[in-house]
């Protein structure tokens, strides 16, 4: 049956949403702060630095490491060598959440469009669910660097829902963080936030339209935001 809702599609953020990519950026971040003859920082210490891109991830990190004011040269040739590791192992330690591949087919088969926006890299987005087997499931993929703007910015959502063919009252968007929650208030679309990701604050201190535990909840909490919105 196909899915008749007013709500038509659903786009994902990527990190701490779908996967626990943690270990492998922090790895990546490891291996270029080894040519740097800096220390390694433990994945505790990283976590909390993913999801606002890599220019962001470079500033935290390097400072983490005793790099106090990193000039622009040195953010943009430590980004490039970061990106590069990462290409190498994309996801050699990352962890789909339990229930994630169950549920974005049973959405799919359902009729939902499903997209995704990150602040990852638009490259190393691609090789990660290449390696993790889950792009099929996207009508429309949009990672950092595809266009010139980053989340929170509304851009890289509205961006992703004009390739799915979808308007902003069609769409929920489900993310992890603070980030995702500016992203779809500046966009004007629904969130649902998991409460399993990156967020640097409590998620029960956070504001959004729905919350879940575990991903397998994320059927019902889109079918109450579809129902609130056809009140409405």
């Amino acid at each position: 049956m196909r899915h008749t809702s007013t709500m038509q599609s659903v786009v994902f953020d990527l990190d701490g949403t779908l996967i626990d990519s943690a270990h492998d950026v922090t790895q990546a971040v490891n291996r270029m702060l080894s040519e740097q003859s800096s220390p390694p920082l433990s994945v505790e210490i990283v976590r909390p630095m993913i999801g606002d891109g890599v220019p962001m991830l470079m500033e935290r990190v390097l400072q983490a490491a005793g790099v106090i004011f990193p000039d622009k040269g040195m953010l943009a040739h430590c980004a490039a060598r970061y990106e590069h590791f990462y290409a190498l192992h994309p996801a050699e330690h990352t962890v789909v959440y339990d229930g994630v591949y169950e549920v974005l087919a049973a959405l799919q088969a359902k009729g939902y469009l499903l997209g995704l926006c990150t602040n990852k890299p638009h490259a190393l987005t691609h090789l990660v669910l290449k390696s993790l087997d889950m792009a099929s499931y996207f009508t429309a993929v949009l990672g950092s660097g595809n266009i010139n703007f980053r989340k929170p910015d509304a851009r890289p959502l509205w961006t992703v829902m004009e390739r799915m063919g979808v308007t902003r009252d069609k769409c929920i968007y489900v993310g992890d963080s603070e980030v995702d929650i500016a992203t779809a208030r500046n966009a004007g679309v629904p969130l649902v936030l998991v409460g399993y990701g990156y967020a640097r604050i409590p998620v029960v201190e956070l504001e959004s339209d729905a919350r879940v535990d575990s991903f397998r909840d994320l059927p019902a909490a889109l079918a109450g935001l579809s129902c609130r919105a056809t009140i409405i």
